[in-house]
């Protein structure tokens, strides 16, 4: 739990998986579960995810998978992804694929950084609401963080250390102190 470990393909490429992650490698293809960066090496590659789709690419891209939900981040060179019957969708370098339950959407990443920050140990929130950041940050921790009534619905952002459950905890009970000022202040005038 909360360990990513980096992989060397046998065609020249790299992967790195994130905590809770798994590649298997079926003849050309990996099968990816979790999230996973992969940089392509000298030619392209597959990755397939559960629900049917097969993404082909040349170069780094970032994959996310959870139950459905499928988000893609092509980096440096296009992708293309293959689905129920052979549709495809083209990804631009520097935009993100994201399907679940709605229509499938192809849109400027506006921070990439954020989206692989996970390689590097953090984990980047933009008016995320603050469950789903918990959720997030408990993939990382040995004892999960649980919520307060008071958290619920609440919206954070900012970024966090994997492996530092207490700074993210302290960050939320300000953003909780703050909320629950504001809402006892509302419509005071300071006069």
């Amino acid at each position: 739990m909360g360990e990513s470990r980096r992989i060397s393909l046998a065609w020249g490429g790299q992967a790195e998986l994130d905590t809770s992650s798994r590649l298997d490698i079926v003849g050309e293809t990996l099968n990816v579960t979790g999230q996973v960066y992969v940089s392509a090496g000298q030619r392209p590659l597959n990755l397939a995810f559960g629900n049917g789709l097969v993404l082909t690419t040349a170069g780094d891209v970032n994959v996310r998978t959870r139950g459905r939900y499928v988000a893609i981040l092509a980096e440096r060179a296009p992708a293309t992804v293959r689905g129920a019957r052979d549709r495809q969708m083209k990804i631009a370098p520097g935009n993100n694929l994201v399907m679940g339950r709605s229509a499938p959407r192809v849109s400027p990443a506006h921070d990439p950084g954020a989206l692989t920050s996970w390689r590097d140990g953090w984990l980047t929130f933009d008016n995320v609401l603050l469950e789903e950041a918990a959720a997030e940050i408990n993939r990382y921790q040995k004892k999960p963080i649980q919520l307060t009534a008071a958290g619920r619905g609440l919206r954070i952002s900012g970024s966090f250390r994997t492996d530092d459950g207490d700074g993210f905890l302290k960050a939320v009970d300000r953003a909780v102190s703050m909320s629950e000022g504001r809402d006892e202040g509302a419509g005071r005038s300071s006069k």
